[in-house]
Parts: structure tokens; sequence; C-alpha cells
């Protein structure tokens, strides 16, 4: 299995399916949740100085994307990007939130397109479980 991170479901233990971020239609002034977690699929190495984030993908970045979603790890604090520390091989995170908020001025049609983006500064020889990761 090739040294990388994923994004799987929070409740289930395979990578989120096709579509798993997409809000459809939204509403002005609206917010929604979804749940989910960062795996490492890496049986040997574990990756250093996990981060996620949100970035734009597609063509148009106003709005923004990645300004219209943040990131928490308990559910009621919440950032523009989250330190998720190392993950040991073969592990996933504890679960996390996306929280989309869109706001009374929004535009709302357009090809704005966002990805979840998990990234490790490094994968090293592997190390303990820590209490809060599961093994995937």
């Amino acid at each position: 299995m090739a040294d990388t991170l994923a994004i799987y479901a929070a409740t289930l233990g395979e990578p989120v399916p096709a579509g798993f971020f997409e809000w459809g239609t939204v509403v002005l002034r609206s917010s929604a949740d979804l749940t989910f977690r960062v795996a490492n699929t890496s049986l040997v190495y574990t990756a250093q100085a996990v981060s996620v984030a949100v970035v734009n993908t597609g063509p148009f970045e106003d709005p923004s994307q990645a300004d219209t979603h943040l990131l928490s790890r308990d559910g009621r604090s919440f950032t523009a990007t989250l330190d998720l520390g190392d993950l040991p091989p073969g592990t996933t995170s504890a679960p996390l939130t996306l929280r989309r908020v869109t706001p009374s001025t929004s535009i709302l049609t357009g090809p704005w397109t966002f990805e979840v983006l998990a990234t490790a500064e490094a994968f090293t020889a592997g190390s303990p479980l820590p209490a809060d990761q599961t093994v995937l």
C-alpha cells in the first residue's frame, strides 16, 4: 500500500465515496456539517505533522469555497486548518468535522469547487499508537 493519507468516512472503515463533500443546492444563510477521518494508509511509515485544509479547485475563487468551509476536531471550535500531529502506520485520526457556512451575500451559481486536503510533512519509521487514533 502506498505511503499516503486518505479521507475516510467517520463511521465506515473505507475511503469516502465520490461526491461525499458535495452539498448540492444550498440556501443562503445556512450551514451544514460532515464528519470524516484522516487515515495513514502506510503499513510501515508514520505520517508526521499531518495537517488538513480546504482548498479551492475550480476556476473561480469568488466566492472562495475555502473561506466558506471550516474544520474542527471537537465540533465546537472551527478553524481554516487543523494540525493533527503524527499518524502512525495503518491508523485513522479521531473524527473531524467539516462545516459549510453560506452567508446571505453569497453568489450561489457557478462552478466553484473545493477539496479537503490532508498532507504530511514526511513519512518516517513507525511509532507507538496514540490513544485517540484507531487502527484501520
